[in-house]
């Protein structure tokens, strides 16, 4: 029976067009959770509920799932003895409000053996959810698309001039929020406000012809997003000159360390950290000295390298 039980899930699950596509491995699938359940379906109520975190395959799980049966004849839940030699199966799959299930039914007399398998990712059976929650979903993902490989940073830790740039930009902000909260359409006030030659290729984006390429949904928006609004360009540009900068300054300093620390392993250099160790120690050392001494202990730099 138990076998039966198995094949049941087996064959329902992967003919149900709805779910599940011929080209998935069901077995290979990973089990996040497997609720046993038993049920008193005419009343509607659980009567004994046990939820285990197996972290096992499917069919990992099928072949515990045998094992433990016949080493255990009777099924012993809430005290209560189930001969599984007694089961009546039923072959019915459904999608249910509140969770991603996928469940077989095992019925005993009025009561039922609910297995719930619950898979990771979702390829087995889609969860169901209201339109608020899909949309929600869909802002999640647009966010997560838009702020990828963000930072945080302390605003006054930059120079003045820099902080104005910013904060004008985060006022922009605040005020496109504030005609949207007014029930202003943004969209459209930027698309009314956009040239002809901008609308044309927005148009082509939407249609796939952008620059010959097929870009994923997300890219195509996050373009649009900045053709529509300006100041995200600037904010942009100002980010990749700034990235620019940096990573020059960074080669360049990286370099001097390389000419002055670095060691040959075959035809491969390689930076020489122990040496650097050493320097600094050494530093350490001269310091104790001097400040024994009374003297300064640090080198007049120039204030260029000292800012650096």
């Amino acid at each position: 029976v138990v076998e039966n039980l198995i094949q049941l899930f087996d064959d329902e699950a992967r003919h149900d067009q709805g779910y599940l596509n011929d080209s998935w491995d069901l077995d290979s699938e990973k089990i996040e959770l497997i609720q046993v359940v038993l049920r008193e379906p005419c009343k509607g109520r659980n009567i004994f509920e046990r939820p285990f975190r197996p972290a096992m395959t499917v069919l990992e799980f099928k072949e515990w799932f045998v094992q433990k049966t016949q080493e255990k004849q009777h099924g012993q839940m809430n005290k209560l003895e189930l001969d599984t030699a007694d089961f009546k199966l039923m072959s019915n799959y459904q999608e249910l409000q509140d969770d991603q299930t996928l469940e077989s039914y095992a019925h005993y007399g009025n009561l039922a053996v609910v297995i719930c398998f619950k898979l990771k990712g979702g390829g087995l059976v889609r969860k169901h959810v209201s339109k608020h929650q899909a949309l929600q979903v869909l802002k999640t993902k647009a966010k997560a698309f838009a702020t990828k490989g963000d930072e945080t940073f302390d605003l006054r830790a930059f120079p003045d001039d820099f902080q104005r740039f910013v904060t004008a930009q985060k006022d922009k902000l605040e005020a496109v929020q504030l005609m949207v909260g007014e029930g202003r359409d943004i969209v459209k006030l930027a698309l009314r406000n956009a040239n002809d030659t901008t609308l044309m290729e927005l148009k082509n984006m939407m249609e796939k012809k952008y620059e010959g390429k097929d870009d994923a949904s997300e890219s195509r928006i996050a373009i649009a997003t900045t053709m529509l609004f300006p100041s995200l360009e600037t904010l942009g540009a100002s980010a990749k000159a700034l990235a620019s900068v940096h990573g020059e300054m960074m080669a360049y300093l990286m370099g001097c360390y390389a000419e002055k620390y670095h060691f040959f392993h075959g035809a491969e250099a390689r930076f020489e950290n122990k040496r650097f160790a050493s320097d600094i120690v050494d530093e350490q050392k001269r310091r104790v000295i001097l400040t024994d001494a009374g003297a300064p202990t640090s080198v007049e730099q120039s204030p260029n390298c000292a800012a650096m």
